[in-house]
């Protein structure tokens, strides 16, 4: 992805990542690096308001955990 070559057609991420980073955060690089409005889904288990406002603000699809398929 950093040379261009690899264009996702969606990100899952979760919500809290390593390094003081979150998905939100990870969306947006990737979205700018891309030049791109990826499309992202969130999963995570914190149901704040603030996070969940973060979430929406981003344009991204939030999931809560856990995540049951459904057959």
């Amino acid at each position: 992805m950093a040379r261009g070559t690899i264009r996702p057609d969606l990100v899952l991420a979760d919500y809290n990542l390593a390094n003081r980073l979150n998905g939100v955060q990870l969306a947006a690089k990737l979205r700018e690096k891309l030049h791109h409005e990826t499309p992202v889904i969130i999963l995570t288990g914190d149901i704040s308001t603030a996070t969940l406002r973060d979430i929406a603000l981003h344009d991204c699809v939030q999931l809560n955990k856990p995540v049951s398929l459904r057959s």
